[in-house]
């Protein structure tokens, strides 16, 4: 069951705010990390704290540490923080343990799907590995690797670093050679994937951005000034950008700031909401006047149909409807055109198929269509649900999900 954190978590912005502000007046943050329950877990290593924020506030979960930088939970609930020189355990009973030692200056730290432990030494550019016993062996060094702080795994179980030094991302491959990724700033403080999309924190440059596995680099918030504006991302401003982690559903990202008054924030990622059941009904296109789609979806095959109600260029209505099957967000429907119906006639009625059409759901109350028709019309156009109100169901079976 869901925590009260986390539901205020998700309550937290309003779908127009795209970035907000879970705690503040706190500084000198470094890696952050959420427990199985969705309480969050950010260093603070001038002050050798970890904080925890729940539905509680903010308090001190460990202190007294000896420089703590990366932390994370596994699936047994133990947590793992790097501390300097070692890597620090604290089981679920609150008993903590050195794992191992001998480091220069550990920080980042990452678990793969198959719960294998990495943490990368900043200052001789070497990652390791962790065995069941805590010994670490070291998987790469040097090359491309030049001071990395934040490290992730991605699906294929490949280790990825960011270099806080030259502001490279640099992938080990599973043959042990190098590849950068991108480059997308002067300084990346720490990095995390999530749906095989790496978010990096640009630490000197206030900001934050998304980078594909093939090395596309996109903005996701920041304007590079430093401040504490939320709002929209391109307009919203951060106090040192340093770690990175999203939420256990994937639907947001938090961030953690280093510069003084920083504190954590959270920035909206945007989802592919699967088509389901509850998107069947009227949708209208405020384009186009008395134009739109009556859609229906048989839940189990995924089947879907829908009466196209449209114009032709003459101005004269067009008889279309369209059928495909779901496939997660979007439909790609084959679209009928009927011709020579008579009202109250029951001559036969000519169906041919006259191209092409996809439907793909924004949210439970937006989508958008698109058509290829063999005439040669062809585009796209919104549409929005008819009667209010009646996308809640759509949103409980996207919830059950």
């Amino acid at each position: 069951m869901k925590s009260l954190f986390v539901l205020a978590l998700l309550a937290a912005t309003s779908a127009s705010a795209q970035v907000s502000t879970l705690s503040t007046g706190l500084g000198g943050l470094d890696a952050i990390s959420f427990d199985n329950a969705g309480n969050v877990y950010v260093s603070q290593p001038d002050q050798g704290n970890v904080f925890r924020i729940s539905e509680s506030g903010v308090e001190t979960f460990m202190s007294g540490l000896p420089f703590p930088l990366g932390n994370l939970f596994d699936a047994q609930g133990n947590f793992y923080v790097s501390t300097q020189q070692s890597l620090t355990r604290r089981d679920p009973a609150g008993a903590t343990t050195t794992v191992a030692q001998g480091f220069s200056l550990l920080a980042g730290l990452a678990l793969s799907d198959d719960g294998i432990l990495y943490g990368a030494d900043y200052t001789t550019s070497r990652l390791y590995s962790f065995g069941a016993s805590g010994n670490p062996t070291i998987v790469a060094q040097g090359g491309q690797l030049n001071g990395p702080a934040g490290i992730s795994v991605d699906s294929q179980g490949r280790l990825y670093a960011g270099n806080f030094n030259d502001g490279k991302i640099v992938r080990i491959n599973l043959d042990g050679s190098q590849t950068v990724v991108a480059q997308p700033g002067t300084q990346v403080g720490y990095i995390t994937i999530s749906d095989d999309v790496i978010y990096a924190t640009l630490f000197a440059e206030n900001r934050v951005v998304s980078v594909t596995l093939d090395g596309v680099v996109s903005p996701l918030a920041g304007t590079g000034a430093s401040g504490g504006q939320d709002g929209d991302p391109s307009q919203a401003t951060f106090r040192n950008t340093n770690g990175a982690a999203p939420s256990p559903d994937g639907r947001f990202l938090l961030i953690s700031e280093y510069g003084p008054g920083g504190g954590v924030r959270r920035i909206e990622l945007a989802q592919s909401l699967e088509i389901n059941q509850g998107v069947s009904g009227a949708w209208y296109s405020p384009d186009t006047p008395g134009s739109g789609v009556l859609i229906d979806i048989e839940p189990l095959s995924g089947f879907f149909f829908a009466a196209w109600f449209t114009y032709t260029d003459q101005g004269l209505p067009d008889w279309l409807t369209a059928s495909g099957t779901v496939q997660e967000s979007q439909v790609d429907a084959i679209v009928y055109a009927s011709s020579n119906g008579r009202f109250d006639d029951p001559a036969p009625v000519t169906t041919v198929e006259a191209g092409t059409m996809t439907f793909s759901l924004r949210d439970c109350l937006n989508a958008d269509v698109g058509y290829a028709l063999d005439d040669g019309r062809a585009g796209s156009f919104p549409v929005t649900r008819v009667i209010p109100g009646s996308e809640a169901l759509c949103e409980e079976f996207a919830a059950a999900r």
